[in-house]
Parts: C-alpha cells; structure tokens; sequence
C-alpha cells in the first residue's frame, strides 16, 4: 500500500527525505506518493526553498493560501467534501510546523554559535604561582583544580571567596569569568572579564573573546559583534582570526 492511499505526509517524512535520511523502500513510497498528490508536492517544494523566510513571510504566505483556498471552493465545489477539508488542514499543519521549526532554529542560533566556538582556556598552575604568597596560592589552587576538572559550578564559590580577598590576582579573575559564564552567572562573568580587560593589558585578547561569547550566549549579539570588531583590530593574529571567523558566521 502507498502513502496516497493512506495518508499525506507528515513534516518528519518530508524533512527526511530532503536530507537523505530514509532508506530506499521509504523513499520509493515518498516518491510514488508525491506523483499522485499535488498537496504535498507543494509543500516539499516550499519546505526545501523557504525553510529560512522570517515569521512574517511564513505568514503572509499563510494568508495568500487561504485565499486561494476560499477562492477554489466557491468555483469548484459549493458543497464541503470532508476529504478536501482533511487535506486544507494537512497543508495548514505543514505551515505552521514549518513556521514554528523557522522560529526554534532562528531563537536557537546564538546557542549554536557559542556551543561551536567556545573551549575553556586551558589552566597554568606554573603561572598561577607567579606573584602570590604560599596562603594565596593554596587558596587559588582548588577552584583551579575543579576549573581543570570542568566543575564550574563547583569552582565559582571559591573563585568568589578567592577574588573578594585578593581582587588584583587579574588572571585568576579570568579562569573565574570563564567558568561563571559557563554556568549562566553573566553578571559576575561580566565584572571579572571586563576587570582583566581594563587593568591586565597581557590578557585583553583572551578577556575581549570571552566577553564576546558571554554576550553571545546571553543572546546579546550587538555587544558581542562589537568587541569582536574590536579584537579584530587586535595585534595578537591568532584571537584576531577567531574573532573574523566568528564574525562571518553572525551574519
């Protein structure tokens, strides 16, 4: 038995076939489906060219359809027929499901974006050492510890404890930010960051790019496409290329 003879296709089906993900007994029913339904030859098309318009578009396309449905059934047929109505409301299912799957892939980009670009700055315990007395760095050296251990949740509290006590340690401020950023603590991730970025001139590369992808993850995109201008502009070509690259993909 083939699809026409059952049903129309859902939005899975179609998404699958499109991407190649169907094996080739399935894909032989897609296809001996769409040859004898219209409805659904339609919606793949609009599917696979206007998977990327904005809600509006979605709408208004939306509106035009049931125009021209209202339109056909005054001509064509003055008496509802329950099969037609099944399939006006199969083709208005698959619109508004492509609409919704636009508005989670467009409010999701940003997370996409910080997940593809953001590694946690490897720790230096042997620079760590540099500048502090012996109670210092054993007070540094568990949120570090956890830090390395990817324990950022654990590791905020004494970072917090650490910084309040010695609040110039600016590279320690800079593992903190990175690990309150990663556990959502935006506003602490902020203070730290931006504290290393004004005051610690040998870490503004490394404190601008995790600032930048705080305001990313935060869904702040303007804050974020500024400070990575800014780090393009920067003499360290390593963070500068990260930031171009990053840059290119926000467009």
């Amino acid at each position: 038995m083939t699809l026409n003879q059952t049903s129309c296709l859902s939005m899975e089906e179609m998404k699958n076939y499109l991407t190649n993900q169907v094996d080739d007994a399935l894909r032989f029913r897609v296809e001996d489906h769409l040859l004898d339904c219209p409805l659904c030859t339609a919606a793949l098309e609009g599917y696979s060219a206007h998977a990327d318009q904005v809600p509006d578009q979605i709408n208004l396309e939306l509106d035009a359809l049931r125009i021209r449905m209202q339109e056909r059934l005054k001509e064509e047929m003055p008496v509802p027929h329950i099969a037609y109505w099944n399939r006006v409301a199969a083709a208005a299912m698959i619109a508004l499901a492509l609409g919704a799957t636009w508005m989670y892939w467009h409010h999701t980009k940003n997370e996409r974006l910080y997940a593809g670009v953001f590694h946690p700055m490897e720790s230096n315990l042997l620079y760590l050492r540099g500048g502090v007395d012996e109670a210092a760095l054993a007070e540094k050296t568990m949120p570090m510890r956890l830090y390395e251990a990817g324990r950022f949740e654990d590791a905020l509290p004494l970072f917090e404890r650490y910084l309040e006590e010695y609040p110039a340690d600016f590279y320690t401020a800079l593992y903190g930010g990175i690990a309150a950023m990663e556990v959502g603590q935006f506003d602490i991730a902020q203070t730290w960051l931006e504290s290393v970025r004004f005051n610690a001139p040998e870490h503004y590369a490394e404190a601008t790019w995790y600032l930048a992808l705080r305001h990313l993850r935060a869904g702040e995109r303007e804050e974020c496409i500024s400070l990575l201008q800014e780090l393009q502009e920067a003499k360290d070509p390593d963070w500068a290329e990260r930031a171009a690259t990053l840059l290119k993909k926000m467009k």
